[in-house]
């Protein structure tokens, strides 16, 4: 993925993240899965992040002194989830240097299009990329710079222009 050749990170295909619900207490709480790390943190509904309510949790089911039936809780715990795409990124990942081949044409001084190839030999992403995003549905915008080393292994080339012939 482009994310991973920017950042170094490892990808993998699970990962745990906050699961938010709000229930009726009906003889305690049932999540729809277990916590990953056996442990909830529960508001009453009108009071979502404020005073925590103690409560035990024993596979999908809360319980506590202070639920009361027919009244909503929020809760939160960690989810496990699988069949997903995660990039950890960490303090001593760096990106690897690739090989980038590319095809694109230039235009002569007498306005002929002429097609060329370019190979960088030894592109190594710089790691300070920035990301952005937005909730408004606009494309994201991401610039990777690369600088271009010497190749030791096909004889320190660092960039082949190959202009085609007509």
């Amino acid at each position: 993925s482009l994310y991973q050749l920017i950042t170094g990170g490892t990808i993998t295909t699970s990962a745990k993240f906050i699961k938010r619900e709000v229930l009726t207490a009906a003889s305690g709480l049932t999540l729809s899965v277990a916590p990953a790390d056996g442990s909830v943190n529960v508001f009453a509904d009108g009071d979502d992040c404020g005073v925590e309510i103690a409560c035990t949790v024993n596979d999908t089911a809360v319980t506590g002194e202070e639920l009361i039936d027919g009244e909503k809780y929020v809760v939160y715990y960690l989810q496990d989830m699988a069949d997903v795409t995660s990039i950890s990124i960490g303090a001593n990942n760096f990106p690897k240097a690739v090989t980038i081949y590319g095809e694109t044409f230039m235009k002569t001084e007498g306005e002929e299009i002429i097609p060329y190839k370019m190979i960088a030999w030894k592109a190594q992403p710089q790691s300070n990329a920035s990301f952005t995003f937005s909730n408004t549905g606009e494309p994201q915008t991401l610039t990777v710079t690369f600088d271009l080393m010497a190749d030791t292994q096909n004889g320190d080339k660092i960039l082949d222009l190959i202009m085609e012939d007509d």
